[in-house]
């Protein structure tokens, strides 16, 4: 007398299997959502730079927070995560900082700083980029490193003393 259907190995197998190729696509996606949550922080950090660069250019500052004082600079803080512009001078009873905005970045992404020379370790004071007006440079270079906490990955950028905003992508080491 013939059965129809699957013996119980056959099942297993099969479960067997499938749970192989379910975990392995998995981590694929895994990988995959790491790479691409570095690639939109990167594409974040270009945008406020490429945006503050503007503002300087434009000289732009605010009429009543400034009034008649010189605008200084505008400013990335990248380790507080938050821009602004900044009249008045370096004495902080008559300066003032204006137009904060917080830089959004996913929680994973974990940015680290080094000057540009080759060779120096980390610099978190590479984390504040001051966008002056006339020179159209910044005050320090900075390369900024980002990694996330689910992979080995790190995505590259360079700000130059000239202004400049290099994408170096995805790398194997960073600096």
């Amino acid at each position: 007398m013939k059965k129809n259907g699957f013996t119980l190995i056959e099942l297993l197998v099969v479960i067997v299997i499938a749970s192989f190729l379910t975990g392995g696509a998995l981590a694929t996606f895994n990988r995959f959502n790491e790479r691409e949550k570095l690639k939109a922080a990167a594409l974040t950090i270009k945008t406020v730079l490429r945006e503050i660069q503007t503002q300087v250019l434009a000289a732009e500052k605010d009429p009543i927070a400034c009034q008649a004082k010189t605008l200084d600079y505008w400013c990335a803080d990248l380790l507080s995560k938050t821009t602004y512009g900044h009249c008045g001078g370096e004495d902080p009873l008559t300066s003032t900082n204006f137009g904060i905005k917080k830089i959004d970045l996913p929680t994973s992404v974990t940015l680290s700083f080094y000057s540009p020379e080759v060779g120096n370790p980390e610099d978190t004071n590479r984390a504040i980029i001051r966008f002056k007006p006339m020179t159209q440079g910044v005050e320090n270079g900075s390369i900024i490193c980002l990694s996330s906490s689910g992979s080995n990955q790190k995505y590259k950028l360079q700000v130059s003393t000239s202004g400049e905003i290099a994408d170096f992508g995805f790398v194997q080491n960073c600096p």
